[in-house]
């Protein structure tokens, strides 16, 4: 994220090295949902209070992860047009 700020600062927004780090990014926001993913095979050995909060949570966390992911698809589809 601070690369890609970096770039636009520097004025070299529509460069190869903005675009692998917006492809960075959307790769480690996949690898979040994939890791909240996995942690709800935990929740059934949880205590049953903490179930609805910690289902809540990971619906949160894979909401905002969608969320990067998408901006990030389209930041990376505009700089690629302009980069050309």
């Amino acid at each position: 994220m601070f690369k890609v700020l970096g770039d636009v600062n520097r004025n070299q927004l529509f460069s190869k090295e903005t675009l692998n780090a917006l492809g960075i990014i959307r790769y480690c926001a996949l690898t979040i949902i994939g890791f909240v993913v996995v942690s709800a095979a935990f929740i059934p050995f949880g205590d049953p209070e903490d179930r609805p909060p910690g289902v809540f949570l990971r619906i949160v966390v894979i909401l905002g992860s969608i969320l990067v992911v998408s901006v990030m698809l389209l930041c990376e589809q505009f700089v690629k047009k302009r980069c050309r």
